[in-house]
């Protein structure tokens, strides 16, 4: 949610050694909000009162942090976790997936499907779908935890850094779905219309 649309996408990423002067290959086109099930603002007095009065001392004693208050929704889920860029250059990336080759289509995910991918981290590997229309919730950080219905589970084909990667059908090329978390007992994807309805985009 941090990210701006026009951000610099860099290939290799931060963490292989990419730099932005040298690796710049794309922009941020689009990208599906998450929802924390935080909004700024509450309709709680007392608690306005009371962030007002410690802003005010704090801006007394000469402190340039400031509370904010915000009301949980417990309601707040989510069906996706994806962006899109677009290239500088087309001829810089290429319609395949390395060991997978050109995905053509979709497939809707059912329970018991082989699947398989290739990510940055494990490269190629394959598994299978163990639990659908599931709802999860994952951690993104200190106080960040969202919520997440109607989504894909398979057995631990992926570790940190292979979010991004497509999971595809083992017995065709079309594509299943858009890996986004997982543990070393899981891997967790998003269904892939929903994946392309929220960023307008087809394969």
């Amino acid at each position: 949610n941090n990210a701006q649309v026009g951000d610099p996408i860099i290939q290799p990423g931060g963490a292989d050694g990419g730099s932005v002067n040298t690796d710049h290959i794309a922009n941020l086109e689009r990208f599906c909000p998450i929802d924390f099930g935080t909004e700024t603002g509450s309709n709680c007095g007392i608690a306005s009162t009371y962030a007002n009065i410690g802003n005010a001392i704090a801006s007394l004693l000469g402190s340039s942090h400031r509370v904010t208050v915000v009301q949980a929704n417990p309601q707040a889920v989510n069906l996706v976790d994806a962006a899109v860029a677009r290239p500088l250059n087309d001829g810089d990336v290429l319609d395949e997936i390395l060991n997978i080759g050109a995905v053509s289509g979709t497939v809707e995910g059912t329970l018991g499907m082989q699947i398989r991918k290739s990510g940055r981290t494990t490269g190629y590997t394959t598994g299978m779908i163990t639990t659908i229309e599931a709802t999860v919730s994952v951690n993104y950080g200190p106080g960040q935890t969202a919520t997440f219905q109607n989504q894909f589970v398979a057995g631990p084909m992926s570790q940190g850094g292979d979010s991004g990667s497509l999971i595809v059908d083992m017995n065709s090329p079309r594509a299943v779905g858009l890996l986004f978390a997982g543990s070393t007992d899981s891997t967790i994807f998003n269904p892939i219309q929903a994946v392309l309805d929220c960023l307008n985009v087809e394969i």
